[in-house]
């Protein structure tokens, strides 16, 4: 059985919207190892689309082309990848090297496509370059060598892993007489190693270096002559396995291939960061504002303290006041009701609360005023919003800074002296009834929105009810709750038991989640810029598959599958990607200290919090979109025709 078997091959192409024109009739012929076959022809007589066939470029032909028995039709993709990349060495007329890459790496481009690692691949690639006479030339671009040079750089790429076949498309046409002997010549010397040798040319003198001569016209073979005997040394040799084009290999590529255009890639690396750093700023300014708002409530109010009213009968509506006016919304707390919620799982501690809305007033001396705000003492009220005196103890009073600056001109000097604190209420039968109790200040503190306020413990305001024979029932508990983390639990637990609890925590919970809200929603209008960068990648990865024809269509003839093409193109995708995250982080960083440094100057706060996380979710949404943008381009590239391709100018 021959090595190749060609039986019966017929070839159309289609031109347009007319009939099939057939390039090829009926070819039978067979090919040998160590055979240095010429098929020889005018242009136009089917010997390119002959060698293409056999090298598994082309598969919509009739017929059967058996190599070691095996035909190619019946080969699936995988194998034919595989076949191209270990069985077939390709020579072209015009070197189709890769410009933007070395001597060494057009040789190693497809050895990057074996098991070989990559001292194996190095070493092999540098000996075969050596043996041809390049070995000074090897980290030189292809355009600082002669046209001989290419042509010796586009044999040790074919012969890089070390196929059975070498097809060679008019080896010499692009070069002069003496090179085009020394060409032949090494053709001749790589026939003699064992190794199938197919060249097609139309030059008689270029086809009499053969062993055999094959001529063809208008798509039939003619003739079929043998110069002299073939080769029948046999040889050895340890067979690579294929493998797919790796990640590393594949990002190597993608990086040389972005450098080529720096200035282009560049602008859409920045296009992309302005989308990210945009996005990143509204993230770290919601988070900053968040936290900042958080601080200051925490700073003032106790997020474990819950004030417990109770609505009236009849009343549906659980939202109540923080400090609510006893005679409209809410109804007297007992000490069964005190009992009731201490029982209650995380509360820590509870204790009644009095709160009255403009119904007390403050004397000293002839001066009286109004108390917007009356409250028994309770957790609320915390020890560093005094600015002069103490906390109220028993038959004392606490008033606001606001409130004491409008009883004297001096509010700290009015620390220890006594005042008239006297309640409007009613009795049990709901006639008007004012009590009255001399106290002594024992503090000014901040007043909250400017009102006046006053304090007294629960015992003080107790006595003053019962020296009139009145008894003090509680307007609302307030309770600790053991941990933060317990309060959206222990507010549920008071709702069924039919108390309303409403804290810091509570609407704390609620503004962080009004914050969030607004964040993403300005994060998402900023994450309409990445759109814009999306586009732009999906253009210039467009415009490198066009500028990128003739490299698809080498690495499709050295053996790359097309995943190893889409890879190709993620890979750039990627290093686009990257770099605009890379890029958009860093930018996004150097905004927000400066813009923490002047807030810090002017309101003592820093309002963007650029955390880590957000870094990292930055640079992951770049590279993530890169690559959504890369796979129409990506496709495209896989899906072009390898044939046509290497055709492309």
């Amino acid at each position: 059985m021959s090595y190749i078997q060609v039986s019966n091959i017929t070839k159309s192409y289609r031109l347009g919207n007319k009939d099939k024109v057939q390039v090829l009739h009926g070819i039978n012929v067979s090919f040998e190892k160590g055979e240095f076959v010429s098929i020889l022809g005018e242009s136009g007589s089917g010997k390119s689309t002959l060698m293409n066939i056999i090298g598994g470029m082309d598969r919509d032909f009739e017929g059967s082309v058996a190599i070691e028995g095996k035909d190619l039709r019946d080969m699936t993709e995988k194998e034919l990848d595989a076949y191209r990349k270990l069985k077939i060495g390709f020579i072209f007329q015009s070197f189709n090297l890769i410009s933007h890459l070395s001597v060494l790496d057009n040789v190693l481009m497809t050895m990057q496509l074996t098991s070989m690692n990559k001292l194996e691949r190095t070493k092999k690639a540098t000996e075969i370059l050596t043996e041809l006479g390049l070995g000074n030339h090897l980290n030189k671009k292809p355009n600082q060598l002669s046209g001989g040079q290419k042509q010796r750089v586009a044999i040790a790429r074919a012969l890089s892993n070390d196929p059975d076949i070498i097809l060679a498309d008019e080896p010499t046409g692009a070069l002069d007489k003496k090179n085009s002997e020394q060409i032949m010549q090494l053709l001749d010397q790589i026939a003699a190693k064992g190794k199938l040798v197919i060249t097609v040319t139309h030059s008689q003198k270029v086809a009499d270096y053969g062993t055999r001569i094959i001529t063809m016209d208008d798509g039939k073979i003619v003739k079929d002559e043998e110069l002299r005997a073939f080769y029948t040394g046999s040889r050895s040799k340890k067979m690579a396995k294929p493998k797919n084009l790796g990640f590393g290999a594949a990002m190597k590529m993608a990086t040389k291939n972005v450098s080529l255009n720096l200035k282009r890639n560049a602008l859409v690396s920045f296009g992309g960061a302005i989308g990210i750093l945009s996005v990143i700023l509204m993230l770290g300014l919601g988070s900053g504002v968040t936290n900042y708002i958080n601080k200051e409530i925490n700073a003032n109010l106790n997020p474990n303290l819950i004030q417990v009213t109770k609505a009236p009968e009849g009343r549906t509506d659980k939202a109540q006041s923080p400090l609510p006016n006893p005679a409209q919304q809410t109804v007297p707390l007992t000490d069964s009701d005190l009992d009731e919620v201490k029982e209650l799982k995380y509360v820590k501690s509870a204790d009644k609360v009095f709160t009255l809305t403009m119904g007390s007033s403050v004397n000293y001396q002839d001066t009286s005023v109004s108390i917007v705000q009356f409250q028994t003492m309770n957790d609320s009220v915390v020890k560093s919003d005094v600015t002069s005196g103490s906390l109220p103890k028993d038959n004392e009073i606490l008033l606001s800074d606001t409130a004491a600056k409008k009883i004297t001109d001096s509010p700290n000097k009015l620390v220890g002296s006594t005042v008239e604190f006297y309640v409007n209420t009613t009795d049990e039968k709901k006639r008007p009834i004012i009590l009255s109790k001399e106290m002594k200040v024992s503090g000014i503190i901040k007043g909250a929105m400017n009102q006046d306020l006053a304090y007294t413990t629960y015992k003080t305001l107790e006595d003053m009810y019962s020296d009139k024979s009145m008894t003090l029932q509680a307007t609302q508990l307030d309770i600790m709750v053991e941990d933060q983390k317990h309060v959206d639990a222990v507010t549920a637990d008071l709702e069924k038991a039919g108390f309303t609890g409403t804290g810091v925590g509570n609407i704390l919970s609620q503004v962080t989640n009004y914050l969030n809200i607004a964040t993403y929603v300005l994060a998402s209008v900023a994450g309409i810029s990445l759109l814009v960068s999306a586009i732009m990648t999906i253009v210039v990865l467009y415009i490198s598959v066009v500028e990128r024809t003739k490299e698809i269509g080498i690495l499709r003839a050295v053996g790359a599958r097309r995943k190893d093409i889409k890879r190709i193109f993620f890979a750039e995708a990627t290093v686009l990607g990257l770099t605009s995250g890379v890029i958009g982080v860093l930018i996004a960083a150097g905004i927000g200290a400066l813009g923490n440094n002047v807030m810090h100057q002017i309101f003592d706060a820093k309002l963007i919090h650029i955390s880590p996380f957000y870094m990292l979710v930055g640079i992951l949404i770049s590279v993530v979109i890169s690559i959504l943008a890369a796979m129409l381009p990506a496709t495209k590239a896989a899906k072009l025709d390898p044939m046509e391709s290497l055709r492309y100018e």
